[in-house]
């Protein structure tokens, strides 16, 4: 069955057909992942695209294992996480929220003390030692949408709120903390063959980065050079850190997004949506007092994207989507010790994927392309790797098993290519600790790899008050790495094995 039912002939038809989904299909079947997560980028679709009275508790425990991981990733970790979330509608408002706790252990991680979301930023601190990370992150998103004159002029606030602690148990010591705050403002206009919203987005963030020793004699000099701590202010771009180890990074963020929905085609619907974001993150270090700092870098990123689907229903069982995203990134810093433009950072990604849903049955596909360069201006380091991605998903819902049980199979399968590769790295000026992180992000990601995973949920069908408990096994598995001249300081494993096992309630 295809989740979300279109017709031409308005909204509240749209909407009843999906309300009328048993929740155990609405929150656990594959086939409504796709528009779903469409309205989750662009939250102006949330009312459509969501089921009203439908409320999730859910609580997973997570663990994966396996050296096949970019130099900064971790060989191991254990998470925990309680995720609520729901839609209704209040004094002809829609209303949408959702929060997640996430508690995890990562264990023989190293390179970078990091909140494991700011990745391409050109400063930090790392070392060589691998150690345990603890982390704690805290997420609340909310959507309110209210219609005027007589439902045309619809006005929605989305806010997203992100907390984070992460710590390291052993020395080296990192303690780092972020916080992060957006929020879009949308004013739209329904017609009969389009509506459309235009929307301007603010977000503003904070990371504070410190790193320290307990045992005093790991936090002077080479005698330990695991201990050593390095700081990166570039791609390879690295010099040893004794004294003084922590910034601040202050992140501002302003752009626009424009989001149109075409319903002049018979049961279908197509949805373009269009964004700007334009990030400025400040790394400074305060003085003595809060209002004096030392700049570091500022390292500004454009980022477009463009999210366009289409998705149709040709009766109750059967339909299928189309759907096409792209983004383009563009990172350039201005280093305060050059006094000038140092690093460059592009990404850009475009990914196309379909779906058809026939009876119980559902098949999806995709393919990607991912093509990433960066390059240093002081060391003239640069690398330049292009990807090939595809992959299928497969799932099928057994009803027959017994009376008001359902029981959902997924089997899906991944692999990349590399279909380009450039990596020129300077001997002279880039030292151990940059050659290291540079050789293992390089042979892995050029690396030729295959997934295999399956997804298996045994779920209640009732009107009300529904249970379901899941599970998940993924395999990954590499092929022959690249050959480098030069002698290698680090490189990827050959296998990660991620498990999950989850319960929820559905009301």
């Amino acid at each position: 069955m295809f989740l979300c039912a279109v017709s031409v002939q308005g909204q509240g038809v749209i909407g009843s057909l999906l309300d009328s989904l048993p929740d155990a299909v609405y929150w656990q079947d594959v086939a409504k992942k796709s528009p779903k997560s469409m309205a989750m980028r662009n939250r102006v679709w949330i009312p459509a695209e969501t089921k009203d009275d439908a409320s999730l508790l859910a609580l997973s425990q997570e663990w994966a294992e396996g050296s096949l991981q970019p130099a900064q990733g971790a060989d191991g970790y254990r998470q925990f996480q309680v995720l609520t979330e729901g839609k209704t509608i209040w004094h002809n408002m829609d209303v949408w929220g959702r929060f997640s706790y996430n508690r995890a252990k990562e264990d023989s991680t190293a390179l970078r003390h990091q909140t494991r979301w700011n990745d391409d930023a050109p400063y930090y601190y790392g070392s060589l030692k691998k150690n345990q990370y603890n982390r704690e992150t805290y997420k609340l998103d909310a959507v309110m949408q209210r219609s005027f004159i007589e439902g045309r002029l619809p006005l929605t606030l989305s806010i997203d709120y992100r907390l984070g602690t992460h710590y390291s148990n052993s020395d080296p010591r990192g303690d780092v903390k972020d916080m992060n705050l957006m929020m879009e403002l949308s004013a739209g206009h329904k017609l009969s063959v389009l509506d459309y919203h235009v929307t301007g987005i603010w977000g503003y963030g904070a990371e504070r980065v410190q790193v320290g020793y307990k045992n005093d004699k790991y936090s002077g000099g080479t005698g330990y050079p695991e201990y050593v701590n390095w700081y990166m202010n570039g791609f390879g771009n690295d010099e040893e850190r004794s004294a003084s180890i922590y910034y601040k990074d202050i992140i501002r963020r302003k752009g626009a997004a424009l989001n149109v929905l075409l319903k002049s085609f018979p049961l279908s619907k197509l949805y373009v949506n269009a964004r700007y974001i334009k990030e400025e993150q400040s790394f400074r270090r305060d003085n003595t007092s809060p209002q004096t700092y030392e700049s570091l870098n500022d390292y500004t990123k454009n980022i477009g994207e463009l999210d366009v689907l289409w998705k149709k229903e040709m009766n109750k069982n059967t339909g299928m989507y189309f759907s096409l995203w792209g983004e383009m990134v563009k990172g350039e810093d201005y280093n305060y010790s050059l006094l000038r433009n140092n690093y460059i950072y592009k990404r850009n990604q475009t990914k196309v994927e379909g779906g058809l849903s026939y009876k119980q049955a559902n098949f999806d596909v995709f393919l990607a392309l991912n093509d990433t360069w960066k390059a240093d201006g002081r060391t003239g380091n640069q690398m330049d790797i292009v990807q090939v991605q595809y992959g299928l998903t497969t799932s099928y819902r057994f009803r027959e098993i017994a009376t008001n049980y359902l029981l959902l199979v997924e089997l899906g399968f991944k692999a990349r290519q590399a279909v380009k590769s450039s990596l020129l790295l300077s001997g002279v000026n880039t030292g151990d600790f940059g050659k290291t992180i540079i050789h293992r992000d390089y042979l892995y990601h050029t690396a030729p790899m295959q997934e295999w995973g399956t997804r298996w949920v045994w779920a209640t069908v009732r009107e009300k008050h529904n249970w379901s408990i899941n599970g998940q096994l993924n395999y990954q598995v590499r092929g022959n790495l690249k050959t480098l001249t030069e002698k290698l300081l680090g490189e990827p494993g050959k296998s990660f094995l991620y498990t999950s096992v989850g319960v929820s309630y559905m009301f």
